[in-house]
């Protein structure tokens, strides 16, 4: 039994560190999937709240809505505090420490995400799991087996919890604890005010977009086959055999030689104020392009409004601040013939008050928000691309200076605007 045990710690510790160091490397992005849950989930009560199709009490449908709106917006930390109590728990289990706490743990956690899992998978809520964000892409099905595999092994920990000791002193076991979350928290808190440091997205830096966008089809066999008039048997043929007093056609048999691959970016467009989509040209041109992705401007200041249009807007400190050396390195961008473009999924009136106040001289073009999401998890963020390929990613923290770029892209450029 102690040998099961040990397994049963080392695969679920090791999966929970794994897991969690996989989602901590880029909690805005499991932020994402945990809203798309939410958003999906308060959805489908709403509708039953509205249509009375719910065995559930309209008061119980209402507060399911409820619970699920404020999951939505708070679920940036809620995704950090999963993450690092995921690594925690983790190392935790591989020592030994606390299991009496830590087995509990990780079986409410387990219940709670084999039911979710097994919910989108059965109600087909979601694609894709976000278990081990876009490392290793899982289905709701083969996350929910996953799931239920390790429920296994968690149960085994449970059940000899009180069995299980840990490698090291009391004061050892504190400091296990206290090094595991001071670790992972800061971890964590580095890759949301940056940008994560393995990047497993189509948008990294070095993928050719174009590349990324094109669908390889399938090698197929085809097989015919036919029934032979003489003695009635069927025969399959590779090629189609021109006897046609002997053979009669029956059917066609493909056999898949090679699987088809589909585009990684299939839903990237940029499109003009006349609706023209400028990503091919934009991916066309031998040159540098800048591209300043910011999903939402509503995240970058207050905008006032008039009915449904905004007619001013407010920025943040922050965004005032950010926003004169954008400008500044726009010009000098734009000087050395390089374009600076900005992107945003936001209306053309937010748009317009947004380019008033901050004077931004660049034009801003339209993109759907879940692919600028995804492109870069900054917001603004800063996209640099050449002959379609991506050359660098800047979190606005991390934004750049011009001079230093040059240098760096072996460029001499004049200084002065």
């Amino acid at each position: 039994m102690k040998i099961i045990i040990w397994i049963s710690r080392i695969l679920v510790g090791g999966l929970f560190i794994f897991s969690g160091f996989i989602k901590a490397n880029d909690t805005v992005g499991f932020s994402y999937k945990l809203q798309e849950y939410f958003e999906v989930f308060g959805d489908k009560m709403q509708f039953r709240l509205d249509t009375h199709t719910s065995w559930l009490p309209d008061w119980l449908l209402d507060l399911l809505v409820w619970k699920f709106q404020l999951l939505h917006d708070i679920a940036l930390p809620l995704a950090m505090f999963i993450v690092i109590f995921e690594i925690v728990l983790g190392v935790c289990t591989i020592t030994g420490t606390k299991m009496k706490w830590v087995s509990t743990a990780m079986l409410g956690m387990i219940v709670f995400f084999t039911f979710l899992t097994f919910v989108s998978w059965k109600f087909k809520i979601v694609t894709g799991c976000g278990c081990f964000g876009d490392a290793i892409k899982l289905t709701p099905f083969e996350s929910f087996i996953k799931d239920l595999i390790l429920l296994v092994f968690i149960v085994v920990l449970f059940i000899y919890r009180n069995s299980i000791f840990s490698l090291f002193e009391q004061a050892g076991d504190r400091m296990t604890f206290g090094v595991s979350l001071l670790c992972s928290t800061l971890f964590v808190i580095y890759t949301y005010r940056h940008l994560p440091l393995i990047d497993f997205r189509a948008y990294a830096i070095g993928e050719n977009l174009k590349e990324q966008m094109v669908r390889i089809d399938p090698v197929m066999k085809n097989y015919y086959v036919m029934k032979n008039l003489k003695t009635g048997a069927e025969q399959e043929f590779l090629e189609y055999p021109m006897d046609a007093e002997t053979w009669k056609y029956v059917s066609i048999r493909q056999e898949v030689i090679k699987p088809g691959i589909e585009p990684k970016i299939s839903d990237f467009v940029i499109f003009d104020e006349d609706g023209a989509d400028l990503l091919p040209a934009i991916l066309n041109d031998s040159g540098y392009t800048f591209l300043l992705v910011m999903h939402d401007l509503g995240e970058l200041g207050d905008f006032q409004k008039e009915g449904q249009v905004a007619v001013g807007f407010k920025p943040s400190t922050s965004t005032a601040e950010e926003f004169v050396q954008i400008n500044e390195f726009a010009k000098f961008a734009e000087k050395e013939g390089m374009h600076f473009y900005g992107l945003t999924a936001s209306g053309t009136d937010m748009i317009g008050a947004f380019r008033h106040q901050l004077q931004t001289a660049y034009p801003f073009y339209s993109s759907d928000g879940t692919v600028l999401k995804t492109i870069i998890r900054s917001n603004p963020g800063l996209v640099l691309i050449e002959g379609g390929v991506v050359r660098g990613q800047w979190h606005i923290n991390d934004f750049p200076d011009f001079e230093d770029l040059m240098e760096k892209l072996n460029i001499n450029y004049a200084k002065e605007l």
